[in-house]
């Protein structure tokens, strides 16, 4: 007579405890916690390389310019009104040979809604963020009495540290101290597209709350994307080269020269 075997009672099934789940979410928490700054690392990385890329577009657009122009590079304005305000900018005149429209806008700097834009000289109301050298570009605008011509390539002493184009957007302070006239904490206009000295003829705008004019932007982790007159371009501190009478912006001297500081070159008439 067989024995009765006992029914096989069904394995157990536990399932996670509170204190478990909370655990496990902690440890994710954690793991996101020290991902996340180097995601956001690698992202300001893309950014500033894509606006490299533009830089150099741009600066090379530059250079193809005047090489269809008596070796003469496009004004920094051409001001056709009395009052200002009306005309053509570099941006204009470099946009056949820089196609891509998004060449113009730097990744990090991107229209906000609620802001006016007063951006002039273009009638799309573009906000580059970046600003053309005026040193280099000049202006005509008549009913102003401003005439300073364009420079030709013959004109730039040293193309390879000579800047033409660069991040910009900040209201810099008038200093001969490199390292206090651009820091990180300098207010960011709205838009800027020309870049002068903070000495030189546009110097009482760039260190203004005015919209045009203004320093070199540092906003790629403490650099700026710099374009040169030779055609090469790269992520550069203020510090390096910005500052009062700064040979980096002057066609005459170039930055690393050891010459001494002078006064930028000015309009006509000042």
């Amino acid at each position: 007579m067989t024995p009765d075997i006992p029914p096989r009672r069904p394995a157990s099934r536990r399932g996670f405890t509170l204190i478990e789940l909370l655990v496990v979410i902690a440890i994710i928490a954690i793991l996101a916690g020290m991902l996340l700054p180097s995601l956001a690392k690698a992202k300001g990385k893309a950014v500033a390389a894509n606006c490299l890329s533009n830089v150099r577009q741009m600066t090379l657009g530059a250079a193809m310019y005047a090489g269809d122009n008596q070796q003469r590079y496009p004004l920094s304005f051409l001001d056709v009104s009395s009052g200002g305000g009306v005309g053509t900018a570099w941006f204009s005149f470099i946009r056949p040979y820089a196609p891509a429209t998004n060449a113009f806008l730097c990744p990090a700097k991107q229209r906000k809604p609620g802001i006016k834009y007063t951006y002039i000289y273009d009638p799309t109301k573009m906000v580059a963020g970046y600003g053309a050298n005026f040193q280099i570009g000049g202006c005509e605008f008549t009913g102003g009495g401003w005439h300073m011509s364009s420079v030709k390539d013959s004109d730039v002493v040293r193309p390879s540290s000579t800047v033409y184009i660069t991040d910009s957007g900040t209201k810099a302070k008038d200093t001969t101290d490199a390292a206090l006239c651009v820091t990180r904490t300098s207010p960011e206009k709205t838009e800027v597209w020309l870049l002068d000295d903070v000495g030189g003829f546009g110097g009482g705008t760039v260190a203004s709350d005015e919209a045009n004019w203004g320093g070199p932007s540092i906003r790629h982790d403490g650099r700026g994307e710099v374009g040169f007159i030779d055609g090469h371009a790269v992520g550069m501190k203020s510090s390096q080269w910005y500052r009062r009478w700064t040979p980096w912006l002057n066609p005459a001297l170039g930055g690393e020269s050891g010459a001494t500081s002078v006064k930028p070159r000015m309009p006509v008439g000042y």
